[in-house]
């Protein structure tokens, strides 16, 4: 009898293993989100009230947003495409090194680029304000030992410090898709 039932409705099993997992996505990042989509097309001020839908739709705000924060979403889009190609560049060498030269330190290599995913992706953004602080160990080194700036300058704040915490951030993200890919597809006779 259970044995009948199983093979009847053996297209459901994969469906009932996601169950938790949806309702996860659904009750942690489905439902919050709906309250802030809600507001974002609202109309007003805290001051006046605000007014939500279905009383206003204001999608003209999305518009808005672009308009007014214009070098903004400029900097993010530039940064980003910064980032994105500077973790390919060094990524993918990486991710075929791993992968066709790795030989029997291949773990070793891989536990290495995923090392930084054991320490809080906070901790890590606050090491690279350390690392690029005034009193870090690279000003230590272009300023004070190689005098290649002047005195005063200073890296946090700049497209640099930027693109360099995403691009370390999200290196590993690249490396490792690289390196199945590559791992499958096999080096060329």
């Amino acid at each position: 009898m259970i044995g009948r039932l199983v093979h009847r409705y053996r297209w459901a099993v994969p469906y009932v293993l996601m169950a938790p997992g949806l309702l996860w996505l659904v009750a942690f990042f489905v439902v919050p989100m709906v309250p802030m989509i809600l507001f974002s097309i609202s109309e007003g001020t805290v001051n006046t009230g605000i007014v939500q839908p279905p009383d206003v739709w204001a999608i003209g705000n999305y518009a808005e947003v672009v308009v007014k924060f214009q070098d903004n979403v400029r900097n993010s889009h530039v940064f980003g495409a910064l980032a994105t190609t500077l973790c390919f560049a060094i990524g993918y060498p990486l991710a075929y090194a791993i992968a066709f030269r790795g030989g029997r330190y291949k773990n070793l290599l891989l536990f290495l680029v995923i090392a930084p995913f054991f320490t809080s992706f906070l901790i890590r953004t606050i090491s690279w304000k350390v690392i690029l602080g005034n009193d870090g160990p690279f000003l230590a080194v272009v300023r004070d030992a190689l005098h290649l700036v002047p005195a005063n300058f200073s890296v946090m704040g700049t497209p640099l410090a930027v693109v360099s915490g995403i691009t370390y951030q999200l290196l590993p993200f690249m490396v490792l898709p690289l390196y199945v890919s590559l791992e499958k597809v096999g080096p060329s006779p």
